[in-house]
C-alpha cells in the first residue's frame, strides 16, 4: 500500500512539473513587460520601498519575475502631461537624457531636457520590442509613446513595432468626469490621492518626487504639500501640457484624435468598478461599502454627474472611485471588441470588467482583508501569460 501511495505521489509531482514546463514552452516570446504607473504614481525605489505596483499586498514585479517573466517598472512624472511622460518613458527604457522635443518646449515654454537614465532595456528595437502595461493614466502614456515611436520622434530609427502590445488597466481613455471638479491641484485630486499613498507608505511628502524639473519646480524647505501644489498651479495651471488637461473628457478627446492605433500592435483593456444602483428609477451609482473610503465622495460626484463635459450622462455613472468605467474600454474613436480568447491586432480587445474592485485595489492597495492577494496574483499572471503567448 505504501508503494502505491509513493507511486501516486511521484506521478502527481511529475504531472505538475510537466504542466509547468508545458506552460513555459507555450510562450512564444519573452519580451520585457514594462509597467507604467498612472497619475500621482512613483517608482520602485521611492516612498521607502512602498510599491505602486502591489502596495503591501504583492510586489507585482518581483512576483512575475519569479514566474519567469521579464518585468521592468518605469518611473515618469506623476502629474506631468502624457507627452512629457511618454518622452520620459522612452529614455527610461532605452537610456539617455530626456529630450521633450524642440517644438513642444517652445510651445509650452519649459526646459527641453530632463533627467538622465541608464535604461531598463538598452537593446530595445523593432527586433526586441516591449509590452507596455499601464494603469490609469499610464495607459494613455503608453499609447502616446507608440505614436511618438511611429514618428521616430527621438531620432533613433524607431517605429510602432518597437511595442508588441499595450495593455490598459482602469485607464481613462476618454477622460474622467472627476477631473471636471478639480479647478486646481491645490486641495484637489492630486493632493487627496498623493496624501493617501503617503499615509499607506507611512512617510511624509518630502520623500515624494514630483519630477517637475523641466518646469523649474522643486519643493522648498518647510513647504507643505498644499503650498507646493498651489505653486505648481500658478506655474502650469493654465497650460494644456499637464496631466489635468489630459484627464478631462475634452483633453482625452484631443489626445485620441492625435494618437493612432496601429495594425502591428496588440491592444488590451481591463475595466474596474465598485459602485451600485440604489434606486433603479433614477439609475445613480453609489460607492459600494468596500470601496477605499477616500474615494466615496469622488464616486458620488461621478455617479451623479450631469455636467456638459459628456453626453449620455447615465452611461458615465458607473465608476471605480476615480475613473468612469465606460471610459476604460478604449478610445472613443477606436474599434473596441470583446476579447474571446483570440487577440486581434490594431483594435482594442476589451478583456473584462473586474467587479467590486476600485481604482487602487486593482494594483494592490487597500486590499479586502479576507480576500488577500490571491486574485491579484491570478490577474497579473493572466496578463503576463497572454502577452508572452502573442505570436
Amino acid at each position: 500500500m505504501k508503494k502505491i501511495y509513493l507511486l501516486i505521489t511521484i506521478g502527481i509531482f511529475a504531472i505538475s512539473i510537466a504542466s509547468e514546463d508545458m506552460s513555459t514552452a507555450k510562450r512564444t516570446n519573452n519580451y520585457p513587460i514594462v509597467l507604467v504607473h498612472g497619475f500621482s504614481g512613483w517608482g520602485p525605489d521611492e516612498l521607502l520601498g512602498y510599491k505602486y505596483w502591489g502596495g503591501t499586498a504583492l510586489d507585482i514585479e518581483k512576483y512575475l519575475d519569479k514566474k519567469g517573466y521579464q518585468v521592468k517598472t518605469a518611473t515618469v512624472g506623476p502629474i506631468s502631461s502624457n507627452h512629457d511622460r511618454a518622452c520620459e518613458l522612452f529614455y527610461q527604457i532605452k537610456g539617455g537624457t530626456v529630450d521633450y522635443g524642440e517644438d513642444h518646449c517652445k510651445e509650452y515654454k519649459h526646459q527641453r531636457t530632463g533627467r538622465k537614465f541608464n535604461g531598463l532595456y538598452n537593446s530595445w528595437s523593432e527586433e526586441n520590442p516591449v509590452h507596455l502595461v499601464g494603469h490609469s493614466m499610464g495607459g494613455q502614456t503608453a499609447r502616446q509613446l507608440v505614436e511618438l515611436l511611429a514618428k521616430d520622434y527621438f531620432g533613433v530609427g524607431s517605429n510602432e513595432k518597437w511595442v508588441k502590445s499595450v495593455t490598459s488597466i482602469s485607464t481613462p481613455h476618454n477622460g474622467t468626469t472627476l477631473a471636471t471638479m478639480v479647478d486646481s491641484f491645490s486641495g484637489g485630486l492630486a493632493e487627496e490621492i498623493i496624501s493617501m499613498f503617503l499615509a499607506l507608505a507611512g512617510t511624509d511628502w518630502y520623500i515624494y518626487d514630483f519630477k517637475l524639473d523641466h518646469w523649474g519646480l522643486e519643493p522648498k524647505k518647510d513647504e507643505t504639500l498644499s503650498d507646493f501644489l498651489q505653486r505648481v498651479d500658478k506655474t502650469v495651471g493654465s497650460t494644456k501640457d499637464i496631466s489635468l488637461h489630459d484627464l478631462l473628457p475634452k483633453g482625452a478627446k484631443e489626445l485620441n484624435n492625435r494618437v493612432r492605433d496601429f495594425d502591428d500592435v496588440y491592444y488590451f483593456s481591463y475595466a474596474t468598478e465598485e459602485t451600485y444602483v440604489l434606486l433603479s428609477s433614477f439609475g445613480y451609482e453609489w460607492a459600494e461599502p468596500g470601496m477605499t473610503p477616500i474615494f466615496w465622495a469622488f464616486s458620488y460626484y461621478m455617479g451623479h454627474y450631469k455636467g456638459s463635459d459628456v453626453e449620455e450622462h447615465k452611461d458615465w455613472w458607473k465608476n471605480d472611485g476615480i475613473v468612469n468605467t465606460s471610459s476604460m474600454k478604449g478610445p472613443h474613436n477606436s474599434k473596441v471588441v470583446d476579447y474571446k480568447g483570440t487577440p486581434q491586432k490594431g483594435v482594442w480587445n476589451h478583456v473584462k470588467l473586474i467587479d467590486s474592485k476600485d481604482h487602487v485595489k486593482v494594483i494592490g492597495h487597500y486590499q479586502d482583508p479576507f480576500i488577500g492577494a490571491e486574485w491579484l496574483k491570478e490577474l497579473y499572471i493572466e496578463i503576463a501569460d497572454r502577452l508572452c503567448k502573442l505570436p
